[in-house]
């Protein structure tokens, strides 16, 4: 098969993590009793703006994001933010109550349904989709199946102050796309399809746990998930004068971390299916 794309696939690591077998049992929780409204301004921790949205970094949605955050206290609360305002650089402030008695929170996005807490620890759980979707090249979103993000450790909560500044790590990581052709095509993309050979999974459960005695929130993946991701835009990308990396759009994928020894990636388009195979490694 005539290769005619070139391919380029930039990784944005995790945090560093620490694997766990079980998840620590966990206190049903309510948000009854007195609350106190805080504000939380967020930005994502990265070390490199590049990854995200092909420079422009990672920005949050005013129309969705705002019930999307989470944080759980330390008095074993469980709360959903209310409201959100996002800047023109894509930075956000959300809104959200906490328990008036809380001294530690733990901010996290996106919030699933199932957080648990308890006396020793708060617990989030992430899913990293095998199906993963993309409005348009060169734009990484925000929302679920992607992204696992919470504090690094939880928040010192200060008598008097109800604003709080959130860098958000992602536990997942992130790998951009780049492709291009130097052969004049004219496809258009419309998937992209990443399978490792060697992982036990790519995609699947991803948890993390914060623990109020100050440790570092760490994390681990549970057993389902599998070895082949893809991503679909919803409007394809076209080729057409796309010859160098330098003018090429990003495709986001989130992926589970590890190193995958032996891989293969299938890019879809409106002309046809091409398949690229390595045995070389990578590390997400």
């Amino acid at each position: 098969m005539k290769k005619i794309f070139k391919t380029l696939i930039a990784i944005l690591p995790a945090l560093v993590a620490v694997a766990y077998t079980e998840a620590p049992e966990e206190t049903p929780v309510t948000n009854n009793g007195e609350l106190k409204e805080i504000t939380l301004k967020v930005t994502p921790d990265v070390i490199t703006k590049t990854i995200y949205t092909d420079g422009a970094g990672l920005h949050w949605d005013a129309e969705n994001d705002g019930t999307k955050f989470g944080v759980a206290d330390n008095t074993n609360g469980s709360h959903t933010s209310t409201a959100i305002a996002v800047a023109e650089d894509g930075t956000a402030t959300i809104t959200c109550g906490v328990a008036a008695g809380a001294t530690k929170i733990y901010p996290i996005y996106p919030k699933l349904d199932n957080l648990g807490v308890n006396e020793g620890c708060a617990t989030a759980y992430f899913q990293i989709h095998a199906a993963q979707t993309q409005a348009v090249a060169g734009v990484m979103e925000s929302g679920d199946g992607k992204l696992a993000m919470t504090t690094a450790e939880p928040l010192e909560v200060t008598e008097g102050s109800n604003t709080y500044n959130a860098k958000m790590v992602n536990h997942s990581a992130i790998a951009r796309f780049i492709i291009y052709s130097t052969s004049g095509v004219e496809d258009k993309v419309k998937s992209v399809k990443f399978e490792a050979v060697t992982a036990e999974r790519i995609n699947g459960k991803l948890i993390a746990i914060c623990n109020w005695n100050d440790a570092p929130a760490n994390h681990w993946f549970g057993a389902e998930g599998n070895k082949s991701t893809t991503v679909t835009l919803d409007t394809a990308y076209d080729l057409n004068g796309i010859n160098s990396k330098e003018n090429a759009k990003g495709i986001y994928m989130g992926v589970i971390p590890g190193t995958v020894t032996g891989y293969s990636y299938t890019i879809t388009t409106d002309k046809g299916t091409y398949v690229f195979s390595t045995e070389g490694a990578k590390e997400f």
